[in-house]
């Protein structure tokens, strides 16, 4: 937070070094907690040389945070500092070839590095990076296009999520009245001027992930999906992933429609079922129009499942979902 404030206020021109180094210890953590938390996924006695690795890191940023605000004149703490950082850093490479010795598949998923340069270099001159930052009370934002990096600073953390929840309310309680909320929204997160058919990739961050940025106005009469093609990426790691590993797609669309159990005594499915709101119809004529359309490959019924989406939807350009869905607030 004080690093990013303090870069703000200075109008610090290095802030691609910044992203950089930001993006890169957040990609380090997500992917840590991903694999602590990922069942299928299986380190044995490496989980618990994983959790130390992440409190070292941790330790290391906020050493490196610390360091990055000592004044000028305090050549003895900086110093010190340093010391103390190449010592963490030390224990940490250590304790990575320990875990990888231990683990093959924890290889696989250690180390991301984000090159924000190489992403720039993949932009389009029409194709803008929002990435949100959402700190200890504030609300950061990195505006990437393919020659620039800027920093902004949005408001007070409390504040907007305050608003951003009651704006997410309204939209999942079907309240019509949200128009105003919409544009003030829109004034806050993008408090700038976009360019006409300007394709926005949206990285969102903690809270700003309730809402879908179509639905913000720019003005009274136009949502931004009207005004901006936007896509959704959870991480620039993974766009980075995407851009720099591109496969070879053949198959245009698969599409899955499943039917629910009304036996099912899972809350969130209850719930469903007070509501009324259970059975999607028309979910599987949709899904039957829609792959023969485009030629697609249908999976409906009891063959819409998770196995058949794991195997087969990264074959494909496009999926289409005609289901429900749940958002896990715990484990997102």
């Amino acid at each position: 937070d004080e690093l990013l404030m303090t870069a703000f206020k200075l109008k610090t021109k290095n802030s691609e070094a910044l992203l950089t180094k930001i993006e890169n210890n957040t990609s380090r953590y997500l992917w840590n907690e991903f694999i602590l938390k990922n069942k299928d996924i299986d380190f044995g006695k490496a989980n618990q040389s994983i959790r130390e690795l992440q409190k070292l890191n941790n330790n290391k940023n906020k050493l490196i945070v610390e360091r990055e605000l000592v004044v000028e004149n305090d050549s003895d703490r900086f110093n010190h500092l340093t010391n103390e950082i190449v010592k963490l850093e030390r224990q940490i490479k250590k304790l990575e070839i320990e875990i990888k010795k231990g683990s093959k598949q924890y290889e696989l998923f250690s180390n991301p590095t984000v090159n924000i340069r190489q992403l720039q270099e993949n932009l389009k001159n029409n194709q803008t990076i929002l990435r949100y930052f959402i700190t200890t009370n504030n609300v950061f934002l990195f505006k990437i296009k393919s020659k620039k990096v800027d920093l902004f600073s949005l408001g007070n953390k409390s504040e907007i999520e305050n608003k951003v929840k009651l704006f997410s309310k309204k939209l999942s309680g079907n309240d019509g009245d949200f128009d105003l909320l919409s544009r003030e929204l829109y004034t806050i997160l993008v408090p700038f001027s976009l360019d006409e058919k300007e394709n926005l990739l949206i990285v969102s961050d903690d809270f700003l992930n309730y809402i879908p940025f179509e639905s913000l106005k720019k003005s009274k009469s136009k949502f931004l999906v009207q005004l901006h093609a936007i896509s959704y990426e959870n991480s620039l790691l993974f766009f980075q992933h995407h851009i720099t590993n591109k496969k070879t797609v053949i198959n245009k669309l698969i599409a899955f429609a499943p039917l629910y159990n009304q036996k099912s005594n899972q809350s969130d499915i209850s719930y469903l079922q007070r509501t009324g709101l259970y059975e999607l119809k028309g979910a599987q004529e949709e899904a039957r129009r829609i792959t023969d359309r485009f030629s697609g490959t249908l999976y409906s019924g009891d063959k819409a499942t998770k196995t058949h989406f794991l195997n087969e939807a990264g074959k494909y350009q496009i999926i289409h979902l005609s289901m429900h869905s749940i958002f896990d607030e715990k484990v997102p």
